[in-house]
């Protein structure tokens, strides 16, 4: 036998013996994740026109609370958000995020207080006696309400025009109807005045008075109770995501990032799942940013996918340490700190990356 072979033997020997040696090392699984709040708030308006709010917990991937606010037939709704709440970096739990605006509710309470500014006129004149000159006021005082009541008619009937032109806020112009209101109230509380200046005094008006504004009183307070719960407040303090596209069943009108804790969601190739555990030490690198976080695998999805034209599963990892707030949607370089595996299985896992390739 020529000495080559024998340097072929020999070396071919050693390579055996050193896949039969007891040599360990850890395997690592190498993904890409993608970082989300563990909980987040939406506030939604749904296909038949019903807002509601909804808390999803990303993850375990599930609705942890949904609620819809139910109104009455023929009630319509517009959301609006406060202004300053887009330029803060972080909204406090319970700070008021928007409204839900109502205009039959606001009607009712336009009208409401009218009548009560009505009521509270007939008493006041009621109790007062009548004068020959306080008569005259009256009169004078209803002539002035109708004069104004026609030139408030006249503002919103320009405002109608300039809001069909697109010149005009739709808020502006609710604005001026609603001081049309006040007016047209205006002169029914001036022709009580005079009405009653003109009738003389009755007790049993004194008291039927009384009752009505207890009544009307009541009511407004009712209304303002409901109005104030269309007050949308934050559940938690976190972020108010702005986001632009995307297509869905329902229209979000607003989604509020809690940033308390983190989680990042990558896919992982079917033939590594064998190595990957649940607890598992997992180091990400986020993709703007030369910091280094520390999570932990906490959950597997069970159902496989194909993701890039090959099978794969998603797993999710907790941050568990972190010195700053990770943008959540930003991509990071995922390595998953897995068990010892033997020298030989290595190997195989090597050739196996080589062709699976």
């Amino acid at each position: 036998m020529s000495k080559k072979y024998i340097i072929y033997i020999i070396l071919i020997a050693a390579v055996c013996g050193l896949f039969l040696l007891p040599i360990k090392i850890t395997y690592k699984i190498y993904a890409t994740g993608k970082v989300f709040p563990v909980n987040e708030w939406m506030v939604s308006r749904n296909i038949d026109g019903r807002i509601a709010t909804a808390t999803k917990n990303n993850e375990l991937d599930i609705i942890t609370n949904y609620s819809g606010r139910e109104f009455l037939s023929g009630e319509v709704f517009d959301f609006y958000m406060e202004p300053s709440v887009m330029q803060k970096e972080y909204i406090q739990k319970g700070e008021v995020l928007g409204h839900l605006y109502s205009k039959i509710l606001q009607s009712d309470l336009v009208r409401l207080q009218g009548l009560l500014e009505v009521e509270k006129a007939s008493l006041n004149v009621i109790s007062t006696g009548q004068k020959p000159e306080v008569i005259e006021e009256s009169k004078t005082n209803l002539r002035l309400a109708k004069e104004k009541y026609i030139t408030q008619k006249k503002v919103v009937e320009r405002n109608i025009k300039l809001h069909h032109d697109s010149l005009l806020p739709f808020q502006q112009l609710e604005v001026s109807k609603d001081a049309l209101e006040l007016s047209r109230i205006g002169i029914q509380i001036a022709e009580a005045q005079l009405q009653k200046l003109m009738t003389g005094d009755k007790q049993e008006e004194l008291e039927l008075n009384r009752q009505k504004i207890y009544s009307i009183e009541n009511q407004i307070n009712e209304l303002k109770h409901r109005m104030d719960n269309f007050a949308i407040k934050a559940p938690f303090g976190g972020l108010v995501q702005q986001k632009k596209g995307g297509v869905s069943a329902v229209e979000v009108l607003m989604d509020l990032l809690d940033t308390a804790e983190y989680i990042a969601i990558a896919p992982i190739p079917l033939r590594e799942v064998n190595y990957l555990k649940t607890g598992a030490v997992v180091m990400l690198k986020l993709f703007n940013s030369d910091e280094t976080l520390q999570a932990k695998v906490t959950r597997m999805d069970n159902v496989i996918q194909l993701v890039g034209g090959k099978q794969a599963i998603y797993a999710t990892f907790r941050i568990i340490k972190k010195s700053t707030h990770p943008q959540p949607g930003i991509f990071a370089k995922s390595t998953i700190i897995c068990d010892e595996i033997s020298l030989w299985d290595y190997m195989n896992r090597v050739l196996g990356d080589i062709f699976y390739k």
